[in-house]
């Protein structure tokens, strides 16, 4: 069993981190491994909303703090 299920039916919050493309080649669209091939650099981010609790996106390190907290907060309050 993969460790998203595994953490999903036993209740344990999952903090997870992925690392993405700069902006500058998100914007460029070159075709790249973090795609399905058309360019979109969200279809897994989109695909993971389906049993996620948050989903953030770091685009900006204005926002960073803000994001980084937010997610932990709802690893806490909404653990199972």
């Amino acid at each position: 069993m993969s460790t998203t299920l595994t953490a999903f039916s036993e209740m344990v919050p999952v903090l997870h981190i992925v690392g993405v493309p700069s902006t500058i080649q998100q914007k460029t669209k070159p075709l790249l491994h973090h795609t399905l091939g058309d360019g979109r650099f969200d279809a897994y981010q989109l695909a993971s909303t389906q049993f996620t609790i948050f989903n953030g996106s770091l685009s900006s390190k204005v926002d960073a703090a803000q994001l980084i907290d937010q997610a932990i907060t709802m690893c806490i309050q909404k653990v199972r």
